[in-house]
């Protein structure tokens, strides 16, 4: 074989490999239909409880898309430097459809309750990305990002359409449903 052989059989046997090592990145697009929707920091009145009556911080997901897509393979974290604190259910959510999480600490609750909670006080960013650690997703509301309002306590903030990029206090909150805008 020559070297030019060679390397071209080399350059393919690793694009193979890194295809078969990374089976998220074909559906990324699919995937990036995911979005961080709507988020309370600081659930403290109750407006919106968890099937054991706690009001606790939360993060509503919401697919824009057009078809239905896995949360399987999708991974939700308030720390940039721990990007796989939670993985998200094995679970589908169809075109519009919502789902919430429960920022609560508290996993053994099952599967909607994430290992982590928000902070309102000093703020923080949530990030959702896929196995291989892309990031599909992020919102940052710590005291010096712009984002104030999503720290107030018992306030949501949220895209407004659903799925847009724009973000904006909710009149008022609406997990699981469509965003007032």
């Amino acid at each position: 074989m020559t070297r030019k052989t060679t390397a071209l059989v080399l350059g393919i046997c690793i694009m193979l490999f890194n295809c078969l090592e990374n089976p998220y990145e074909y559906s990324k697009p699919q995937k990036a239909t995911i979005v961080i929707n709507e988020f309370m920091a600081a659930n403290n009145l109750g407006i919106f409880t968890d099937d054991y009556g706690d009001a606790s911080d939360w993060i509503e997901l919401y697919n824009h898309g057009d078809e239905s897509v896995s949360l399987s393979g999708l991974y939700l974290s308030d720390d940039s430097t721990k990007l796989f604190q939670y993985a998200l259910p094995e679970i589908t959510l169809k075109p519009k459809e919502f789902v919430v999480i429960w920022a609560d600490d508290d996993p053994d609750k099952g599967a909607l309750h994430a290992p982590f909670k928000l902070s309102a006080t000093e703020g923080e960013e949530i990030i959702l990305t896929v196995v291989n650690g892309l990031i599909i997703d992020r919102i940052r509301f710590f005291a010096h990002s712009g984002n104030p309002e999503a720290r107030i306590p018992d306030v949501s903030y949220g895209r407004s359409p659903d799925g847009s990029s724009n973000w904006k206090r909710q009149k008022e909150p609406t997990p699981k449903k469509r965003n007032l805008q």
